[in-house]
């Protein structure tokens, strides 16, 4: 008997050491993503443990170029150094190599620099030892791989506008208590939120969790008539000029946002034209106000086109699937990326929510416009640049080259709008009213931009001058 004991407690004993070491070292999913910039095949790196000095991966310089998209790793925790190689020695040419952690950025590199870098080859056949050995490699930088915590959020809420408000305020609360530092949500709980749907993300480190707020305006247009009017006439008189007022007050008239995106780039490049997308991420109708760009020095004329479909990647060189939004000419001070930008006072163009264009920015001389090889996606939340796959080449619509990447910005306005007071029915204010019908029913609506429609009436009644009348005596 005392044998199984002790051989049931050496059991349980292993056991919990094997448990604990195994804890020791649990694995971390990390997401490394790659996009691409000119000359591929020339780059190449490593993501090194520091403190087991293996190699995580390899990928070699001077073959095939790495595949653009995001692949995932487990590896355990702890601290990782990326060393970069160009077989050119001009860098990266606009690729970037991005590392995440439960959706956190914990390292972003464009790689070695553009001047003063040895061209080098790593040799991923040695990896992963020894580590180090080959030359030129360039160190990115480090990162930190640490154990999550848990932040947990609340199911996404569903609230009508406050009484009299256009949006509503929305107090919530974010689980943290596994956490060392406080998760910050970002809106914070009792902001208000304008109508439509809100995306919260709480985060503590590399922990984050997200949810949704969507306010339903429910609140329709007060349209305010003045009371019922009696008209009189006078001796002789057959009508009379009748002014009033009525009033409308719309809740969320005026509210919404403006700004301005700007993309910028790594390298120099150009071209006459550059084309890109862009995409309405609000819960509003956006007008596009303008654009800005790096031109060559001078005076140069310019013009905007905008795809008939929802991107200018296919149709780059078809102009028939382009619409002309504008012309106009601008002075430049070089295409280079430290130049300063050039407005480019063209607009108009109006997205509903959820819908992209392909643009197209172009010189129609023999002038450049400034952008980078590479891809890059850039947003505020509301409006998204998206120059993915897209290219820059000759005027118009001629010769492209792919990657290319925008440089410049996009500005916008994306507000609700006053309804129109429409009236259904009667006389203008100002119109003369005759005592024949006698009696006019004025009645207006406004409908806003959510469909809600308000409405009054009111009554403008005109008499005949009475008869006078004698009593006989």
């Amino acid at each position: 008997m005392k044998n199984a004991n002790f051989t049931i407690r050496q059991l349980l004993s292993a056991f919990f050491v094997l448990f604990g070491a195994l804890g020791l070292t649990a694995q971390i999913t990390i997401d490394r993503t790659w996009s691409p910039g000119g000359f591929n095949g020339e780059v190449g790196w490593e993501i090194i443990n520091q403190a087991t000095n293996a190699v995580i991966e390899c990928e070699q310089s001077g073959g095939a170029g790495p595949a653009a998209g995001t692949v995932q790793f487990n590896v355990p925790v702890g601290t990782y150094e990326v060393r970069g190689f160009d077989s050119f020695g001009d860098g990266w040419n606009g690729g970037l190599l991005t590392i995440t952690q439960g959706g956190v950025t914990i390292f972003s590199s464009s790689g070695p620099p553009a001047v003063g870098f040895n061209p080098a080859n790593n040799n991923c056949a040695t990896a992963p030892s020894p580590v180090n050995t080959e030359p030129g490699a360039a160190v990115l930088g480090t990162f930190e791989v640490t154990q999550p915590c848990q932040v947990v959020c609340p199911g996404d809420i569903v609230v009508d506008n406050d009484p009299g408000a256009c949006g509503a305020i929305v107090n919530f609360t974010i689980d943290d208590s596994s956490c060392a530092d406080p998760a910050v949500a970002d809106p914070p709980s009792g902001s208000e939120f304008l109508p439509g749907t809100t995306t919260v993300t709480a985060s503590s480190g590399v922990s984050s969790c997200t949810f949704t707020v969507t306010v339903n305006d429910t609140e329709a247009p007060v349209v305010t008539c003045p009371d019922d009017i009696v008209i009189t006439l006078g001796p002789g008189e057959c009508e009379e000029v009748v002014n009033y007022t009525v009033d409308l007050f719309e809740n969320c008239a005026g509210f919404g946002s403006a700004g301005t995106v700007e993309q910028t780039g790594s390298n120099s490049n150009g071209q006459r034209g550059i084309q890109f997308d862009i995409r309405n991420d609000g819960s509003l109708p956006m007008t596009i106000t303008g654009f800005q760009a790096r031109v060559s020095t001078g005076q140069h004329p310019m013009e905007v086109w905008y795809t008939n479909g929802p991107t200018a990647i296919g149709v780059s060189t078809n102009q028939g699937a382009w619409t002309l939004l504008g012309s106009a000419t601008v002075t430049g001070q070089n295409f280079t990326v430290a130049s300063p930008l050039v407005d480019i006072p063209i607009g108009g163009l109006v997205l509903a929510p959820g819908e992209s264009k392909g643009i197209y920015l172009t010189v129609t001389d023999f002038g450049i416009v400034g952008y980078s090889n590479g891809n890059k996606t850039t947003s505020d939340g509301s409006l998204t640049i998206i120059s993915n796959g897209h290219s820059g080449g000759t005027y118009p619509f001629g010769s492209q080259f792919t990657p290319r990447q925008f440089h410049g910005s996009v500005s916008y306005d994306a507000f609700i709008p006053v309804p129109e007071l429409v009236q259904t029915s009667g006389l203008p204010s100002g119109s003369s009213f005759h005592h024949i019908p006698g009696v006019y029913e004025n009645c207006f609506e406004a409908t806003d931009n959510v469909g809600l429609t308000g409405s009054c009436c009111f009554t403008v009644t005109v008499e005949e001058y009475p008869n006078p009348t004698q009593a006989l005596t």
